[in-house]
């Protein structure tokens, strides 16, 4: 790599974002470059899944779901 002006390694503080085909990177919610996204390359941990350039989790049907975040809110507790 050529000899550039002093720079910092600014790495650790990127973000990405998906897009419908790109992932736009941004520092301090500032829009900084992209990377095309191709959902055929990607390789989606186990309970994970892309379909049609969206990202999903998959739960388990055997694990029962709470139907709201908190339950007995009538008790006046919560």
């Amino acid at each position: 790599m050529a000899d550039l002006s002093p720079r910092t390694d600014i790495t650790d503080r990127i973000r990405g974002e998906i897009k419908e085909d790109h992932i736009v990177l941004t520092l301090h919610g500032k829009s900084i470059g992209h990377i095309p996204f191709d959902a055929a390359c990607v390789h989606m941990d186990q309970g994970f899944q892309v379909d049609d350039q969206r990202i999903f989790r998959v739960d388990d049907p055997n694990i029962p779901q709470p139907s709201q975040y908190v339950d007995n809110c009538e008790e006046g507790w919560c």
